[in-house]
């Protein structure tokens, strides 16, 4: 593991030799289903305050409300403040039961689709790969996600996807652990846990 204060390898579940602060047995990162759902429906309260003060300085408020009721382009008004909250109840479907555990003995990924674990002696590759467009599962779960993503606004990262590949599974193909920006909180912080492991990626 390593301290979150001074950012050096010490094992979990003792006590940083700098700063001396509890270093965690383990480190959990959920997914950022909520942060894309509370974004969204910011956008579009923000859709809704904009058309409706624009609205009113021109009309009034009665004289607005009828006007939207009885509009042709009341649908597409519609569509623009539901579109973004379908968005991110979609989102937040997909990612709200993720969950990544990392301690000094293996790595662990709770989804949708199952648990995943890995030891770190058993791994094999780590590897690094370029976001293609229309092939990764960020881009078919709407790639407006490339531009709210934490990655982007905050941490600017390079946008890129981690694969941690281990032996085979009960199917016969190796054990893979896939890693997306903008899928995972405290994506930067994990990452080093994983460097502080096994080392930096290989790309490709």
């Amino acid at each position: 593991m390593r301290c979150p204060e001074c950012q050096i390898a010490v094992a979990g579940g003792t006590t940083c030799p700098a700063c001396h602060q509890p270093v965690p047995e383990r480190e959990t990162f959920g997914g950022q289903g909520a942060y894309y759902l509370r974004v969204l429906l910011g956008v579009s309260a923000v859709v809704v305050a904009l058309f409706f003060t624009l609205s009113i300085l021109g009309w009034g408020w009665g004289r607005t409300v009828y006007r939207f009721t009885v509009s042709q382009w009341r649908w597409l008004y519609l569509a623009l403040i539901a579109l973004p909250i379908g968005i991110g109840i979609y989102n937040w479907v997909e990612m709200h039961n993720d969950e990544i555990t990392v301690t000094d003995e293996y790595i662990e990924r709770r989804s949708r689709w199952g648990v995943q674990r890995l030891a770190w002696r058993d791994v094999k590759g780590f590897h690094s790969h370029s976001i293609v467009p229309r092939r990764s599962w960020l881009w078919r779960t709407f790639a407006v996600k490339r531009w709210l993503s934490r990655e982007y606004l905050m941490w600017h990262l390079p946008w890129q996807s981690y694969e941690l590949v281990g032996p085979p599974d009960a199917k016969g193909g190796d054990l893979v652990i896939l890693l997306e920006p903008g899928t995972i909180d405290e994506f930067p912080w994990l990452l080093s846990l994983i460097n502080e492991r096994i080392g930096e990626p290989e790309e490709g």
